[in-house]
């Protein structure tokens, strides 16, 4: 959507590269997994209660302190998922940019910042699990703990346009079913969602 995540000095900004995927699909997956992961990892680093936005940032106080995009690439027959982290560790001495300051936080806001490698060291293996031996329902499980859109009235951004909805759920497939105003229902795989209250 043409976004970009603000990166200053001190954040932990890294890559996992996941190599021969059985599924391309599986990006939905790994991006879930990479959730739930990362949220449980930064929790046990900083002792903060991560909550997950659908369906890939990482918030916490209102505020968001890490994002996730995860992909798939393909090199020849062979099909790849990247698995792209980025968490705002300290803030920036002179503050985040006007347009994302009433939205962003690091985790120096709340408490002692852990150390960048050691956060890193913890993250990444993690996600390095997946597939794990978890079954995909305890994940979607594990998710749904820590998500926080439900019942909430959001904006969904699509195409073209952007719908004013419920959220009503996280589904067994992580996909997230909304109520249009109009009282119509969809399940949404994909896109992007801001809270309204």
């Amino acid at each position: 959507m043409g976004r970009t995540f603000y990166s200053p000095a001190g954040g932990a900004y890294f890559s996992v590269l996941l190599k021969n995927a059985e599924n391309p699909a599986s990006a939905k997956n790994l991006t879930v997994y990479a959730a739930v992961s990362a949220a449980e990892a930064i929790g046990e680093t900083t002792g903060l209660d991560i909550g997950i936005k659908w369906v890939n940032d990482l918030y916490f106080g209102g505020k968001k302190i890490a994002g996730i995009l995860c992909e798939a690439v393909t090199e020849g027959e062979d099909t790849h998922l990247i698995c792209g982290v980025g968490i705002n560790v300290v803030r920036p001495k002179d503050g985040y940019p006007p347009e994302i300051e009433d939205r962003a936080a690091a985790i120096s806001d709340f408490t002692t910042p852990p150390d960048v490698g050691e956060l890193i060291a913890s993250v990444a293996p993690r996600i390095c699990g997946f597939p794990s031996r978890l079954s995909d329902g305890e994940i979607v499980d594990r998710y749904r703990k820590r998500s926080f859109v439900c019942g909430k009235k959001i904006r969904v951004a699509g195409k073209e346009v952007i719908r004013t909805a419920t959220a009503l759920a996280i589904c067994d497939d992580a996909s997230l079913l909304v109520e249009y105003e109009d009282g119509s229902r969809e399940k949404l795989d994909r896109g992007d969602i801001s809270i309204i209250m």
